[in-house]
């Protein structure tokens, strides 16, 4: 489907609305999510709602996901491997 930011007079209306559709899906989607109270929806058609920490996937050795302040204001802590950086970003 065209992203809705790059129609152009040469698209359909029938596109266009299949646009906004596929649009309104996904949002209702994660609205559900959300107001359920029970996670995040990796897309649209994800079957399982689920935490941000068990939707996120890291390495042991490369990516590190840390959950911070349990049970309170918690937190997600993303930490990557200096060793990774270096040899993919030249740092």
């Amino acid at each position: 489907m065209a992203d809705i930011d790059s129609l152009s007079g040469t698209d359909s209306v029938s596109d266009c609305l299949d646009s906004v559709y596929d649009d309104l899906v996904e949002l209702n989607a994660e609205v559900a999510a959300i107001t359920a109270g029970s996670g995040v929806l990796i897309s649209s058609n994800d079957s399982t709602t689920g935490y941000l920490n068990g939707k996120l996937l890291g390495t042991a050795s490369v990516i590190v996901l840390t959950e911070g302040n349990d049970g309170a204001d918690e937190t997600l802590t993303v930490s990557i491997s200096d060793i990774f950086l270096k040899s993919h970003f030249l740092l």
